[in-house]
Order: C-alpha cells, then sequence, then structure tokens
C-alpha cells in the first residue's frame, strides 16, 4: 500500500485509536469478536510507545507489509520451487549461527514425542517464545520481537495445502479434533473445513478466527484466504491492527499449522491452543521469568547492556559493534 508512508501523525494517532478499540475493529469491521481479539485490542500500541519510534509511520507500515510479503513469498515457492525444510524470518538487526541452527533443527530430530521433530513435521518455532498467561480463556503466546520465526516444511505445506471441504464436512459435526498432534494432514483439512464452515457450532478455542474466515472459498489454501483478507484493507481506510509477530501466533496457535507443544519447560502450559514451540526448548518469557535464547537482545536478561553472547545462537538489536565482538569470540 504506497500511500503508507504518507500517514500524517494525526493519521498514526486515529490508526491506534482504532485498533485499541475491540468494538470498532474486530467487532463492526472485521466481524470477529471474541476473546482473542478483544486482547488484540488491549495490547495494541500506545501512542506513547509508537512514538518513541524513529519512525513512527514506517513502524505502522511495516505491520502490514510484513504479512503481506509473507503470502507473496509463500506464492514464489509454489510456483518455482519445492519448499524448504525451514523457512526463517528475522529481522534485519538479527544474529543467528546458522551452525547451531542446522544441529538443532536438522541433524538432531528426535522420535515422534521428541520435542524436535524432522522437518517434515507441521511445528513452528519462536526464537524467543513470548507466553501469556495460562489462566486467561483466549491463553497467548506468540514469537517475541526480532527473535524469529522458524517454519518447518510441514506447516508450510498446510498453509499451501488447498482445503476443498468434500461433502463428508458437514453441519452436522459440530466439533473438531485439534486436542491431538493431528499429523495427518487430511484430517488438518477436515478440521480448517469445519472451523470456516461452520464456526457457529464450535466452541472456544476452535472457533476464534481473526476475520479471515469471512473471506474464505471451498478449495481456496490458507495463502489464499489470507491474501485477500490483506488485500481488503489495502486502498481502504481500515488500519491492519495486528502486531506482526501475532500473526504468526495466531496461525501456529489457532489454525493447527503446528503440533501441541508438550515440551518439558516450566515456563510451559499444555493446552490445545499452546501450538508454538521455544527455540532450543527453552527460550521463553513468561512475566519478569526470562529463559535461553531470549537472554540474548531487547534489554530482557540481567544485564541490559549485553545485547549478545559470542556463544548465543539468536542475538536481537545487534549493531557493528556486536558482531564484532561475536566474531572474535568465534574466531578465538
Amino acid at each position: 500500500n504506497p500511500s503508507c508512508l504518507n500517514m500524517t501523525w494525526l493519521n498514526v494517532k486515529s490508526h491506534l485509536k482504532t485498533c485499541q478499540t475491540a468494538k470498532r475493529y474486530w467487532h463492526r469491521v472485521m466481524k470477529s469478536p471474541n476473546g482473542l481479539t478483544e486482547k488484540f485490542a488491549s495490547m495494541y500500541a500506545s501512542e506513547a510507545w509508537v512514538g518513541r519510534k524513529a519512525s513512527p509511520v514506517g513502524w505502522l507500515c511495516a505491520q502490514r507489509r510484513f504479512v503481506g510479503s509473507f503470502m507473496k513469498w509463500m506464492q514464489l515457492y509454489l510456483i518455482e520451487t519445492n519448499l524448504p525444510d525451514y523457512l526463517i524470518i528475522v529481522d534485519d538487526d538479527t544474529y543467528m549461527n546458522i551452525q547451531h541452527i542446522t544441529e538443532y533443527l536438522l541433524q538432531q530430530p528426535g522420535p515422534k514425542k521428541s520435542h524436535v521433530q524432522s522437518p517434515q513435521i507441521p511445528v513452528v518455532y519462536a526464537g524467543c517464545k513470548r507466553i501469556g498467561d495460562p489462566r486467561s480463556e483466549s491463553f497467548w503466546n506468540f514469537p517475541f520481537g526480532g527473535f524469529g520465526t522458524f517454519l518447518s516444511q510441514g506447516s508450510l505445506r498446510r498453509w499451501m495445502r488447498p482445503l476443498h471441504c468434500h461433502k463428508n464436512t458437514t453441519s452436522n459435526i459440530s466439533v473438531i479434533a485439534l486436542n491431538d498432534d493431528n499429523i495427518n494432514d487430511s484430517i488438518f483439512e477436515y478440521n480448517m473445513c469445519q472451523k470456516y464452515l461452520h464456526i457457529e457450532k464450535l466452541s472456544n478455542p476452535h472457533n476464534i478466527t481473526i476475520g479471515e474466515s469471512h473471506h474464505f472459498k471451498t478449495g481456496d489454501s490458507l495463502n489464499k484466504v489470507f491474501t485477500k483478507y490483506m488485500g481488503s484493507l489495502v486502498g481502504s481506510t481500515q488500519p491492519f491492527c495486528l502486531h506482526s509477530d501475532w500473526f504468526f501466533g495466531y496461525v501456529a496457535n489457532y489454525l493447527n499449522l503446528s503440533r501441541i507443544d508438550n515440551s518439558a519447560s516450566n515456563l510451559n502450559f499444555v493446552s490445545p491452543n499452546n501450538r508454538l514451540h521455544a527455540l532450543l526448548g527453552d527460550s521463553t518469557f513468561y512475566r519478569r521469568q526470562v529463559q535461553g535464547q531470549c537472554m540474548h537482545g531487547n534489554g530482557l536478561g540481567p544485564n541490559k547492556n549485553d545485547a549478545c553472547k559470542g556463544n548465543a545462537t539468536i542475538c536481537h538489536y545487534v549493531n557493528e559493534t556486536t558482531m564484532k565482538q561475536i566474531f572474535q569470540y568465534l574466531k578465538a
């Protein structure tokens, strides 16, 4: 949306106010009133927080551009080549030790119930998993900050799979089986058809959407559904009211792109909508409890000035000085 960068500060404030008011946006515009969208409205960026950005307008535009670009990128994969083992999405000021990542995700996959699966299994990892209050009805977690999101080939395959919704998906079925791993893609397709075609018969968390179900037609992939979803905002006066990292939290946790996270981390909570996995098994951020790679960047660790350790797997807020330090450590 080229006109996005032409916004004034008054436009920015109007955008923020709309996104912070659930009834104005999620109820009336997106027609998706539920506990999760209420949470999005309550968590949306404040005027003071956005005002401290180097470019408040640039930050707002980036949220929409990031999500729309993901759909276009996936379409290129479909046309030109096979899906990768993992698609890794990070900020441009993020450092990653690719050797660590390769050893963890590709060279050490374990048996079916272990934390690390083969790339063919649908799993979405967060470089740093931000965990919400498990007592909330709409339990929420998402990939925090610029630590990155890792989508396995199995997750990408589901994202691009056409949902044909055959006649055995009928309105008489009111329960969908999202409480197990659902490694079988045909079960995934069946469940998504139930979610999008018969949502009024389902209960929380299976009936939660962010409004994309209104754009679904039989035969659409999720990539096509969200391409139409984002396209409906282009040229309109309506804002895009998601932080970009929330988008991947939503599709992992509520659209069954990832198997349930049953890892043993003491910051993890087993729930049918807790499907985002923490990279290395312990990279989590819950209230003031920070573990694993979440320590490296964003000022979350005990030493807020120490953005990155030389032996880290992922760091955020990396600059030239940090990269020199990492290089010297690895060179030694």
